[in-house]
This record gives structure tokens, sequence and C-alpha cells, in this order.
């Protein structure tokens, strides 16, 4: 008779060097090395259960290898927003914060929060695209940083090697643009969507890309849902007669950013969205509260036109 196997939800804490595991409802927990050898030995150890869910949260990017090898393992693994698990936390009432705790609660989440699990596996494409947008991201920032070092009283002896430096900057970014274009053109999809996002004027090549591999769920959520993603939904605070001012909060730091440089440039040059922007103002908006509506509306629109499949149009 084939023995049956233990249906389990797995929580992981990550950390830089280690991951701590505590597997639900057996108990059992594991502390190994955040690589690729400990990862290999959760995985030998994971193949005696009836794995449901493997759960972690988002850990700045050290969650990578354990994602990458799981995805390739089969295992349903459900990458979640820290928000939750902490609300989660404050429900159940538990004080306790201890990295073994974490994943504790981790795997509690799992279990009792199945029912709103949604199965996303991202491709060796795709991860490889979001890591080029951070790398593009990253240079831009040193670029950035280089050329007010360029103009301070201090660096006077060392401009032309900041200069030297900008201009190797400058060469990585056009390479890392490159293999950025390469990858998106190659894939129809990625192309189609390219296409659309920048076929509104003001929105670019570096936005549209960023958008690609940040929000993989643009044109196929509703607009509330993508409105909340990119973290520009506005959300009331209101208590008996108290009405308080709306605000956005989280979403996606990286895209936002994007989306709030192609506002910028849209409230200004695009006719609709200045329009927009100008009507706001012009019924007492702060210019701040206006843009922000402008990011919304943005990827609202971008939203609907790659869901229907259609380029940028004035109605």
């Amino acid at each position: 008779m084939k023995k049956r196997l233990t249906k389990i939800y797995v929580g992981v804490d990550i950390s830089k060097k280690w991951l701590d595991i505590h597997c639900n409802p057996t108990g059992k927990t594991m502390h190994i090395s955040n690589d690729v050898e400990g990862i290999a030995n959760l995985l030998q150890e994971l193949s005696g259960y009836d794995v449901m869910q493997v759960v972690f949260e988002s850990s700045g990017g050290y969650e990578f290898f354990l994602h990458q090898m799981l995805d390739k393992a089969g295992y349903n693994t459900w990458q979640v927003d820290p928000s939750r698990v902490k609300a989660f936390r404050i429900s159940e009432g538990i004080k306790v914060k201890t990295d073994a705790y974490d994943a504790k609660i981790l795997s509690l989440f799992a279990a009792n929060k199945k029912r709103t699990y949604k199965p996303k596996k991202a491709s060796e494409k795709m991860n490889k695209l979001y890591a080029l947008i951070k790398r593009r991201a990253d240079l831009t920032t040193i670029a950035a940083n280089e050329k007010k070092r360029l103009n301070h009283p201090q660096q006077q002896y060392c401009r032309e090697i900041i200069k030297k430096h900008i201009a190797f900057i400058k060469k990585q970014i056009e390479a890392v643009d490159k293999e950025i274009n390469e990858i998106i053109d190659k894939d129809n999809e990625l192309k189609r969507r390219k296409e659309a996002i920048t076929s509104i004027p003001g929105v670019g090549d570096t936005t549209a890309a960023s958008l690609i591999a940040s929000i993989p769920e643009l044109g196929t959520v509703k607009n509330n849902q993508i409105s909340a993603l990119l973290g520009v939904a506005p959300y009331q605070h209101q208590s008996g007669r108290y009405v308080g001012i709306a605000h956005i909060r989280g979403g996606r730091f990286a895209p936002r950013q994007m989306i709030y440089m192609a506002a910028l440039t849209a409230s200004r040059c695009n006719e609709i969205f200045a329009a927009f922007y100008k009507r706001l103002l012009a019924v007492g908006k702060k210019p701040k509260v206006a843009l922000v509506a402008v990011m919304r509306k943005i990827i609202i629109t971008l939203n609907a036109m790659i869901r229907r499949n259609e380029l940028w149009k004035i109605v």
C-alpha cells in the first residue's frame, strides 16, 4: 500500500545569509543557508511531503534563488506583500518577533489565506528583464550622483576622473538599454505591450520597459486593482463625523517612479492629460494631488489599451 503524503504549508523567513523554515501542520523547522546548496537541501526535505504552497515575503531581492529554484521544482510559490502578513499577525494577536517565529506566521498565513492565492510564475526571460531594469536604475542613480560631485568645489582635482566615470556609466546604460530592447523586440507579446505603452505621448521606451517588467498584470486586472498595484489608488480616512483627506500608499516603487516622470511630461505636453491636470488645478487641487491623479489616469488608460489591444487615440 502506497504511503500517503502529509499536506503541508511552508513558511520561509528570508535574510541575506539565512532561511528559516516552518512547515504547517507538522511543526518541522529548518535553518539553512540562503544559497543554492542550502535551498537544494530544502527541496530534498520537501520531496517527502505534499506541499500545498511555499510562502515568503518580498525581501529586497534576497528571495531570488529560493523563488527561482522552487519554481523550477514545480512548487506553488507565493511571494506575499509584507503588509498583508503584518495585518494577519495583528489580527491573530501575535507579538512574538523572531526569524523562526516569522516563518511560522507565514505558514499559518498560507494555510488560512489559501483561497486568496493566485498562482503566478515569472519566466527566465522576465526575471532577466526585471534585473536589467533594476540595473539601469542603479546606473542612472550613480551617474546622477557623479554629476553632483562634478560641480562640488572640493572635487576640482578629480573632475577629469569623474567625467571619465560618467562617460563609462553612460556607455553601460546604453548597453543595458540595448539588451532590454532586444528582449522585448524578440517577444511578440512584449513588443505589442511596448507599442501600446509608448503610443501615449510623453511615455518613452524606458517607462514602457519598467512597466512591462514590474507590472506584468497590466491589461489583465481591473482599473482599481492596477491603481493599487502601482500605489496611486486613494484611500479614504473616515470615522463617524470625521472625514479625513484621502491618501495613496503602498504599491510598487520602481514603476511608480517611472509613471511619475511620465506624468510630469504628459501634464505639460500631452493634450488630454494636460487639460485634465489644468482642470484639477482650476477647482483647487494642489499640484501634487493633481499630478497623482494624472499618474492614475495614465496607468488606467494603459490598462484599458493593453486589455483591448489598442494604441493611443484622442477620442
